[in-house]
């Protein structure tokens, strides 16, 4: 540990004397100014946000067209395959299965394209507001 000198009643700092500063009236033009300054932040932050969510509905939409790529392929594998019996008895449980999640993906995607839709023409009023603001 190391040693430390006890400081002095005398080379204690001294309190700055409490000048009492009157803040002057701010006009309205600073006000307003302040105002438009909240407001662009907001809506800066509120584009940021909008375009996060876009590039994870983006990337999650790229993600289930490629799943039902997939699962387009294996359901014509298995109706090609289905001309035999074993195998249509065994593929039609299968492909009925991917048949449910290919819907549930199909509708997956419907879903997450509207949003995407959604999200475009919130963030397009988003700019417009804010070319406005910044317009004033």
């Amino acid at each position: 540990m190391p040693h430390q000198r006890p400081q002095s009643r005398t080379q204690a700092q001294p309190s700055a004397p409490q000048a009492h500063v009157q803040a002057r009236p701010e006009s309205p033009q600073q006000v307003f100014l302040a105002d438009v300054a909240r407001d662009v932040k907001a809506l800066n932050s509120a584009v940021l946000v909008l375009g996060q969510k876009m590039q994870f509905l983006v990337r999650n939409e790229k993600i289930l067209g490629r799943n039902l790529l997939v699962l387009n392929k294996k359901i014509e594998d298995f109706q090609k395959v289905k001309g035999t019996d074993e195998a249509g008895s065994l593929g039609s449980k299968e492909l009925e299965g991917l048949r449910q999640e290919f819907e549930a993906n199909s509708a997956e995607l419907g879903r997450l394209s509207r949003s995407v839709s959604e999200l475009r023409d919130a963030l397009e009023q988003v700019k417009i507001n804010y070319a406005k603001s910044e317009g004033k």
